[in-house]
C-alpha cells in the first residue's frame, strides 16, 4: 500500500508556558511568571524564566518584594536577541523598565531613578530599537489620551500625545531613530496610524480604519511592512509606511498577532485558534486551527520554514514546514516502534540523543488522531489500519509507519 504524501506542516503542542512570552531563536523562549506577593496587599512578584533547547523550564532572574524590582505586574517584554532584553512592569502606579544583558540572570533598572506614567494595561506596547533606546505607548495616567515615550538610560522624552485618542490597545514601532509609527483609536472607534520621519517631533496620519482596532504591526526591512487587526483588516506598505495598500485575508477574522520572516513569508494569529500563513507577501493565505477555544495572541516566524504560535491560554505550538530543513532529521534506523504491528499500545524506542519532545499519530488522510509526549501510544480506541507516527526529537522530525491490528 502506498502512503499518501501527508502534510509536511504539522503544529506540535509544546506545552503551557506563560504570558508575556517571546521566542528569541529556535528552541529558546523567554517568559515571565507571576506569583503571590511577598508582602500583604502588594502586587504580585514576577520571575524571568526561559526554556532551553530541550524545553525544560528553568527559573532565572529577579524576585522582589513590595516596592522593589520584581514586585507588581509585568506588562510587556522585548528581547533583542538571546541575551539582551527588557521588562516593562508596574510599581507603585508607575511604569519601570528592567534591563538584562545575560538572558535574565541579572536584571537592573534601565533608569535607576526614573519611571514614566502610563495606565496599567494587559495590552501594553513596548518596542526596543537597540540595547539602550526603547519606546512605550499607552493611556496617559490622567486618562486624557494616548501618550508615547522614548526611554533612554538618562531620561525619557514624550514624543507623541493626543487627547482625542484612546491609549488602551495602542501600538508603537520604530525603524530607526527617525522613522516610527504609533497606532491608536479615537473615541468613535476609528483606528489611526501615524508616522514620523524626524524622531517624533512631527507626526502625520497615514491610515484610518473604521472596522475595529489595528492590533499588530511588523516591518521586515526599511521599506516593507504590514499591519493587521479586526475584521480581517490587513495592509501592506513598500515605501516605509508612507502609503498602505489593503490586501484580503480569508474572511472577517479578528487578527491579534503578526510576524514576517521575510518579505514573502508571514503569519497572522487570530480568534478561534486560527493561524494563517502567506508565502507571497500577503496576497494568498493558508490557515490552520490550533484550538478553536482560544485566541492566538503571539506568532513568531523564526525562518521561512519554522514558526511558533501561542494562545491566550499560554499554550505554545511549533510548526516546521519542511522536516529536516533546519534540523538534522533522525535516521529511521535510530527509531523503533514495538510491537509493530501493534495491538492496543505501541512503544516508542529512541536513542538517548533523540530527547523526545512530542509525537502525533495521523491517519492516511493526514488527520490528527492522537498526540502526546510520552513513550507509549495508546491505540485501543482506533480502528485497525495503517497510520503515520510523527516523532519530534531534539534533532528534528521523523515519520514512522505503524500498523494497528
Amino acid at each position: 500500500m502506498l502512503i499518501p504524501n501527508l502534510l509536511l506542516a504539522q503544529w506540535t503542542n509544546l506545552g503551557k508556558q506563560s504570558l508575556p512570552f517571546q521566542m528569541t531563536s529556535d528552541y529558546l523562549g523567554i517568559r515571565v511568571s507571576h506569583h503571590p506577593p511577598a508582602i500583604p496587599n502588594a502586587g504580585p512578584n514576577w520571575k524571568v524564566r526561559h526554556t532551553n533547547d530541550d524545553w525544560v523550564t528553568e527559573q532565572i532572574g529577579y524576585v522582589g518584594g513590595g516596592g522593589t524590582m520584581g514586585c507588581c505586574p509585568v506588562e510587556a517584554i522585548q528581547f533583542l536577541n538571546d541575551s539582551v532584553g527588557f521588562v516593562q512592569y508596574m510599581n507603585f502606579g508607575l511604569q519601570h523598565i528592567a534591563v538584562t544583558r545575560d538572558r535574565g540572570i541579572n536584571l537592573g533598572e534601565l533608569q535607576p531613578n526614573g519611571s514614566f506614567q502610563l495606565m496599567p494595561s494587559n495590552d501594553a506596547s513596548l518596542f526596543a530599537l537597540n540595547d539602550s533606546t526603547l519606546y512605550a505607548v499607552g493611556q496617559d495616567f490622567a486618562l486624557r489620551g494616548t501618550i508615547a515615550y522614548r526611554i533612554l538610560p538618562s531620561h525619557n522624552d514624550t514624543i507623541f500625545y493626543d487627547t482625542t485618542l484612546v491609549g488602551e490597545g495602542s501600538r508603537i514601532l520604530f525603524l530607526d531613530d527617525q522613522v516610527g509609527f504609533v497606532i491608536a483609536s479615537d473615541h468613535q472607534g476609528v483606528c489611526r496610524l501615524y508616522r514620523t520621519t524626524n524622531g517624533g517631533s512631527n507626526w502625520s496620519q497615514r491610515l484610518a480604519v473604521g472596522v475595529g482596532p489595528l492590533r499588530a504591526i511588523d516591518f521586515v526591512d526599511g521599506n516593507t511592512g504590514f499591519v493587521a487587526g479586526a475584521s480581517g483588516t490587513f495592509y501592506k506598505t513598500t515605501d516605509a509606511g508612507f502609503t498602505w495598500n489593503s490586501l484580503a485575508v480569508n474572511g472577517p477574522v479578528d487578527v491579534y498577532a503578526l510576524d514576517f520572516a521575510d518579505v514573502q513569508t508571514g503569519y497572522l494569529g487570530a480568534t478561534g485558534g486560527l493561524v494563517m500563513r502567506t508565502t507571497d507577501g500577503g496576497n494568498l493565505w493558508s490557515s490552520n486551527v490550533l484550538d478553536s477555544n482560544m485566541t492566538v495572541v503571539y506568532v513568531k516566524a523564526i525562518s521561512s520554514t519554522i514558526a511558533y504560535a501561542m494562545g491566550n491560554d499560554s499554550v505554545l505550538y511549533k510548526r516546521d514546514y519542511v522536516a529536516g530543513a533546519n534540523d538534522e532529521t533522525l535516521a529511521p534506523s535510530a527509531i523503533s516502534i514495538y510491537p509493530n504491528p501493534t495491538g492496543d499500545v505501541a512503544h516508542i524506542v529512541l536513542p538517548a540523543a533523540a530527547q523526545l519532545r512530542a509525537w502525533r499519530l495521523l491517519d492516511l488522510q493526514g488527520h490528527l488522531r492522537l498526540q502526546g509526549s510520552g513513550l507509549e501510544v495508546g491505540m485501543q480506541d482506533l480502528p485497525a489500519g495503517l497510520y503515520m507516527l510523527e516523532i519530534l526529537g531534539r534533532n528534528g522530525l521523523t515519520r514512522v509507519k505503524v500498523v494497528r491490528r
